[in-house]
């Protein structure tokens, strides 16, 4: 990893950068909060990055790390952060004509380690590797700085979506688990149930962002899956969210916040109070992301229209509709409306069957002799 904690709140900070396959490093040490030092690190990694490319005279990248950095300098996406991290710290400095074999070996070993939260890497989450490096390789043969991309033709790995069933027993276990657990969770979690959410959208939302008389709370550019993009949340008719939005403090901007004895401070650990509700209330498997499809089927179902709802999720195809809907027989039966000209056929046809007697009716509901 390039940032490695070695002390309380001291963090040692190991970056490496490749350039015509010569391996530029920074090392340093820093005291302060985990986001400082990632802050810090983000600083010296793009230092290094601009003094290592000054150095090489005809710029050509050979390594897979070389590749990852031309490629997040020119094309900065949010959502990849994480990915090419990993990816780099593990494979960055695999020559490029080499990492076919490699990948292969890679995978396998990711995809078999649990992760620190104890699950396994999910096909989706590997895919994401998979394009991510891909699309690396490919900025780079396509601009003609490096050699052809050697992982084009790998298959992506089959993803099945996760057919969540979520209750209403198993909401009041959840809001129980969570007021017992990890109260200050409680107007985020009821939040979640209602309007469709990332995490990474929550936790960075700010106080600025939420407009009451409006009604809405403005998920930040930046902050969302694609990037750009920015949506309106509207705030729902919970009791529990309105207060908290009403009694907002003044010593913190977040709007998702948590009480510490030195004051009001940003949820930034969530995982770990998060598994601690979900096993408290019988749902070890159920995750945060979940909830996003609860919030979809419900505002489907209360009427809302799948364009309004793309727009407030931040989605640009209709598919993401489908993956994310999810609806019982129960639930269909419940939702079933016919309209009046049905309604009016089926009741001026009452030469049918009596329901209570199963006898034959007319019109007047005067028994029919079995002669008619």
């Amino acid at each position: 990893m390039s940032i490695t904690e070695i002390g309380l709140d001291t963090w040692a900070l190991n970056i490496r950068v490749f350039r015509d396959g010569t391996e530029h490093r920074h090392r340093s040490t820093f005291k302060g909060s985990r986001r400082s030092a990632q802050k810090l690190h983000d600083e010296r990694l793009r230092a290094l990055r601009v003094r290592a490319e000054q150095s090489s005279s005809s710029f050509s990248v050979k390594t897979f790390g070389e590749a990852l950095d031309y490629y997040e300098q020119r094309h900065p996406a949010p959502s990849a952060v994480t990915y090419l991290r990993r990816l780099r710290a593990d494979l960055g400095g695999v020559r490029i004509s080499e990492l076919r074999s490699r990948w292969d070996r890679w995978a396998a070993l990711v995809s078999e380690t649990p992760t620190r939260y104890g699950r396994l890497p999910s096909p989706a989450t590997m895919n994401r590797y998979l394009g991510w490096a891909r699309a690396g390789l490919s900025y780079c043969e396509k601009r003609q700085v490096g050699p052809a991309n050697p992982l084009k033709c790998f298959e992506k790995s089959r993803e099945t979506p996760r057919d969540v069933r979520f209750s209403e027993i198993d909401e009041r276990h959840l809001l129980n688990a969570v007021d017992a657990t990890a109260p200050y969770l409680s107007a985020l979690v009821r939040f979640a149930l209602a309007v469709p959410v990332r995490l990474s959208e929550a936790l960075a939302m700010q106080k600025a962002d939420v407009d009451l008389f409006g009604g809405y709370i403005r998920s930040r550019i930046g902050t969302m899956k694609g990037g750009r993009m920015a949506a309106l949340k509207p705030i729902p008719p919970c009791p529990v969210v309105r207060h908290h939005l009403q009694n907002l403090p003044t010593d913190c901007e977040a709007v998702w916040y948590r009480r510490e004895e030195a004051g009001n401070v940003p949820i930034v650990s969530f995982m770990g109070a998060w598994l601690a509700c979900t096993k408290a209330a019988g749902l070890p498997g159920l995750r945060f992301h979940d909830l996003r499809h609860v919030a979809v089927t419900r505002m489907l179902n209360a009427g809302t229209p799948a364009q309004a709802v793309m727009q407030i999720a931040g989605w640009t195809s209709p598919a993401m509709i489908q993956n994310y809907y999810r609806l019982d027989g129960a639930q269909a039966l419940r939702l079933v409306r016919f309209n009046a000209e049905t309604q009016h056929s089926s009741g001026s046809a009452q030469e049918g069957c009596d329901n209570a007697t199963g006898q034959l009716t007319g019109q007047s509901g005067r028994v029919l002799s079995a002669s008619g």
